[in-house]
Order: structure tokens, then sequence, then C-alpha cells
């Protein structure tokens, strides 16, 4: 714990500042995003209304009006008012119209009213719409709330941070003349993988609790306040372990990196994981074959759409969803990169800081994964410009491209990057 205590007062003394402002930029992207979100929707819901209360002749007070379950009756019964003078269909029945039926009905209506179709649909449907989101069923909370999108929503943006932090803390680190002080604390480089992810984390969770006390202010005292509902333990507790994980998985990648780009392209490939294995594969076949390319792919993912929940992370991260299954398939992901990083650093020196990968097994994966990767972009944008098949010219068009992607990954690899 006192090293832990250590590692964390030199982390601030030397990224304080960066983390600071990494945490403002986030708090006000997510703010003003939040904000701008409420008011549109504010407006677009209380204007919907409008316009049917003024097409049905009901009077219907909306200035300076806080939308409340007293309004979401008196809307309600507007919408049906309005849905019955038109006779407008249910979002449900409209979907199962048919473009040839959807045009006579339109064209009927036209006759009947002598009105624009949109224009006199548009405001029942934008209200029906909202009303998916807001109405409440008679729970205890208003299904689908502000708070409960938003919350979520900030998912995606921590996790973000989290993956900047773990970057200066990591590989960024490494480039730096810092770095070899860093070798001469009284702990092992190999502790620093389980360090830096409980210090990353402990960041994420405070960004995480700052933007969510912001929403919940904002949220609170717009339109929608009265709607606004608390979240549940299991939205928390599912987002706390995303960001657990992303912690481990972003600092195991910097501990194996030797720098910033090393970090950046190692994590694609991580991320990537099988789903780019496929498609290397895929470029590769579809130079002589793309029937047998399509077939391939096809078969891919009738296997890859199949998987069981928790398997699901490991042929693309991005595969990841709110079930638990899924973020504990995501969370096995990290805690193996985690031990990865854990054995490069055991036997590894400073001399491969500021070298994309410090481990030459993983160096040579990664480099070989980074050609494919460059060969297969140039191939598929030449072969876009060539246009029709060609065996031959798709086979010199892919020798090029490796030709280059070789050349340029091998000076990659072989630089040392230091600030």
């Amino acid at each position: 714990m006192s090293d832990f205590k250590k590692l964390f007062r030199i982390t601030m003394k030397r990224f304080g500042i960066w983390i600071l402002l990494i945490s403002i930029l986030v708090a006000l992207a997510n703010g003003l995003g939040l904000k701008n979100g409420l008011d549109v929707d504010s407006k677009n819901f209380k204007e919907s209304i409008n316009e049917m209360a003024n097409a049905t002749n009901i009077s219907f007070k909306l200035k300076n009006r806080k939308i409340d379950k007293e309004f979401l009756s008196q809307a309600e019964e507007i919408a049906k008012t309005y849905q019955e003078k038109y006779k407008l269909k249910e979002n449900e029945e409209l979907q199962k119209v048919d473009e040839q039926e959807f045009q006579k009905n339109m064209e009927n209506f036209q006759k009947e009213f002598g009105e624009d179709y949109y224009l006199i649909t548009q405001p029942y449907y934008t209200y029906n719409n909202y009303l998916t989101t807001w109405k409440d069923y008679g729970g205890n909370k208003v299904e689908n709330s502000y708070g409960g999108n938003y919350i979520e929503d900030l998912t995606l943006p921590i996790c973000f941070f989290i993956f900047i932090i773990a970057i200066l803390v990591t590989s960024l680190e490494e480039s730096l003349p810092y770095y070899e002080f860093t070798c001469m604390f009284p702990w092992r480089k190999k502790d620093e993988i389980v360090m830096k992810s409980i210090m990353v984390f402990i960041f994420g969770l405070s960004i995480f609790l700052i933007n969510y006390l912001i929403g919940m202010g904002l949220m609170k005292a717009s339109d929608w306040g009265p709607l606004i509902s608390l979240i549940g333990l299991e939205t928390i507790s599912k987002m706390l372990l995303m960001f657990f994980a992303t912690s481990i998985f972003a600092v195991a990648l910097g501990m194996i990196a030797g720098n910033f780009i090393g970090h950046l392209g190692l994590s694609i490939i991580a991320i990537g994981s099988f789903r780019l294995v496929k498609t290397l594969i895929f470029v590769m076949i579809s130079i002589f074959n793309k029937n047998v390319a399509y077939d391939f792919s096809e078969n891919y993912n009738n296997i890859a759409n199949n998987l069981p929940e928790i398997l699901k992370p490991f042929e693309i991260v991005f595969n990841v969803n709110k079930s638990y299954l899924s973020i504990a398939g995501f969370l096995i992901i990290a805690i193996l990169w985690a031990i990865l990083a854990y054995g490069v650093n055991s036997k590894i020196s400073s001399e491969k800081s500021g070298l994309m990968i410090i481990s030459k097994p993983v160096s040579i994966i990664a480099k070989t994964l980074g050609i494919l990767s460059l060969t297969s972009i140039i191939y598929f944008l030449m072969s876009v410009v060539v246009g029709p098949y060609n065996l031959l010219l798709n086979l010199i068009i892919y020798g090029l491209g490796l030709l280059l992607s070789y050349k340029l990954f091998d000076v990659l690899f072989k630089v040392r990057l230091k600030f």
C-alpha cells in the first residue's frame, strides 16, 4: 500500500495537470452535449403537442412549464383527439404496412383531408416517439428515463478517458527521459501493472462521479426534471466492472508497448482480435477468388454470431454489451493481457523502452499483423481504383502493398521513440 501511495503521488506530480485538463474536457463535452440534448428534446416534444392542441382547438399551457405526470396526462388526451380526428395508425400498425399500401393510404388521406400527409402526421409521431421513452406505465420510475440513459451513455467517454490516462502513465512515460528515473523506484516494473491499473481505475471513477453529479444537476433543472429518476445499482455495478476491465486492459497494453504509437497499434490488434485476423484472411482469399472469400466470411460470421455471450468479446472487444456475461468476457481478456504484461516485465530491461513493443515475441506478432493490415488497406483502396477482377493485377497490387508495408513497419519497429 505504501508503494501505491508513493506511485500515486509521483504520478500526480508528473501528470496531474494533464489529467486535470483531460477531466475538464470530458466533463465539459458531456455537460454541453447533455444540456443541448435536453433543450432540443424539450422544444421538439412541446412543439409537437402545441401543434396538435391548436389543430384540435384544445387549450394547453406550455410556457415555463415542467414536463411532469400531469403534463403527460393532458398531452395524451390531446394526442388521442388528434389521432381520432385524422384517423392515424399507431407506430406498430404503421410498420406492418408495405410500401405500396402506404402510398395508397397517403393518397386517400390527402383526398379526404386536403392536407399534406407528412405535415399532419409529424407532430403525432414525434410525440409518440417521445412517449415511448417517457411514459410512466405505473411503476416507481419513468421507463428509460434520461437519468438511466445519460449515465449509461457515459460508459464510452469514461472508457476513452481511462485509455488516455493509461497511455500517459505507461507507454508515453517510457518515451520520456523521466522513465530512467522510474527504474530506480523501490518496486519491480511488473508490480506497476496492478498498481497503475488500480490508479487509472480511481481516476476513471472520479471523472465518472463528477460527470454524474453535473448530469443529474442539469437534468433536474431542465424541463424533464420531474421525470428524472436515480439509476439502479445493477447499472452502476455493470459500469464499474467495465471501467475496471478497461483500466486493466489499457494499462496491460501500455506496459507491453514501448511508446505511445506502439500502445495505439497494440490496442487495435487487441480490440480487433479474431475479427482482425478474419479480415486479413478474407483479403488474401479474395485475391484469388471473391466467391470463396465471401463464403469464408459468411461461415465465420455464422460461428461468431452463435458464440456464447461470454465469448463474443474475444471475437472483437466492441462486442461487449450490457450483460454481466459479456462484461465478464471482457474482464477475462483484460486479465489475460495483464498476465502477459506481467510476464514481459518480469524479464525486460529499460534498454527496450522507446521501441514499439518491448517484448520480442509480441513484437514479431504485432509487426506481422501491422504489415498485413496496411497491405490489406492498400489492396482494398487500389482495387476500388482498378475496378474489375484481374488475378495478375491483384497479385501485383498486394505484393507491392506488402513490400511497402514491410519497409515502413521495419523502420517503425527499429526506431526508439524518445523525447
